[in-house]
This record gives C-alpha cells, sequence and structure tokens, in this order.
C-alpha cells in the first residue's frame, strides 16, 4: 500500500484512492519510498526539492 497525497477534485475523492489500495495523506508532499506526490501546482517547490533528494 503507498502513501499519496493529491489535490482531491471532483474526479477523484479520499475513497476513490482509498479503494485504489493508496493510503491518502494531507500534506503538501508526500514520499513513499521512490514514489514522490504533490497536492497540486503551490507545491512544486517543495515536491522538487523531495525529488531530487532521491536522485
Amino acid at each position: 500500500m503507498r502513501r499519496i497525497g493529491m489535490l482531491l477534485a471532483d474526479l477523484f475523492d479520499e475513497d476513490d484512492l482509498v479503494n485504489a489500495g493508496g493510503l491518502y495523506q494531507e500534506a503538501g508532499v508526500v514520499v513513499d519510498g521512490h514514489l514522490v506526490t504533490a497536492q497540486g501546482p503551490k507545491d512544486l517547490p517543495a515536491f522538487m526539492a523531495a525529488f531530487l533528494r532521491l536522485l
């Protein structure tokens, strides 16, 4: 099961993520192993910093 952070919208909600096997976390950026997710464009600087740390 992966931890996921994303911007919830009409298209997806927390139940969809949980039903797909994800663990939704309300955080700007979530790092789980080699997977980096973010909630939206406002989190791009933190997303890129987390991504670059994995390289």
